[in-house]
């Protein structure tokens, strides 16, 4: 995702990416990313869209990560006249929402933050990663003290793996580094 926004920005600095701004001279805004989602800012003009779709293309084939097209939503302002926004969905291979919120926001209200571990307590988190074009994967963590401060971190290249196994290699490569550590309260 690192190198996607690296390409995003790069797009911004030589012009042919044009973000989006909340006021006119305010912030721009070309992407957000999140832990598995993203967000692309742009004028919504169909070759901001093609320019989109072009990098988003690329990053496939690079990353051997695919965008989900039929999953990813595409949202327009008001301001954006019909033709543009029906123009801009079909390069990108989007459905189009006319409600952003809605679709941000689940049905059922829920508190999600993040909870320090007690005292003297620390935690592992972890995550993977597997190529859909060449099957090779990778895992890494990190644990962090009560305090959420990162103590240490670790990453791995898997070969050819399987999400499942990738998933499950991180936490053995976690628990691994735990126990080594002689951390015991986890």
């Amino acid at each position: 995702m690192e190198r996607l926004g690296h390409r995003i920005l790069h797009a911004v600095s030589d012009g042919s990416w044009r973000p989006f701004r909340l006021v006119r001279a305010g912030v721009p805004i070309s992407y957000l990313f999140f832990v598995d989602d993203l967000f692309l800012y742009a004028q919504a003009s169909p070759d901001q869209g093609c320019l989109i779709d072009h990098i988003l293309t690329e990053f496939g084939h690079y990353s051997g990560h695919k965008v989900n097209r039929q999953k990813s939503q595409v949202y327009f302002s008001s301001n954006t006249d019909e033709a543009s926004a029906n123009a801009i969905g079909a390069i990108l291979g989007m459905p189009r929402v006319n409600d952003l919120v809605s679709n941000l926001v689940p049905s059922q209200p829920f508190l999600l933050r993040w909870c320090p571990a007690p005292d003297g307590w620390f935690t592992l988190n972890t995550d993977s990663s597997v190529s859909t074009i060449s099957s090779f994967g990778s895992a890494g963590g990190l644990i962090r003290n009560n305090e959420g401060n990162w103590l240490i971190g670790f990453n791995r290249l898997l070969g050819i793996t399987t999400p499942m196994q990738a998933e499950l290699w991180a936490i053995h490569e976690g628990l691994l580094l735990v126990w080594s550590l002689g951390l015991e309260r986890l």
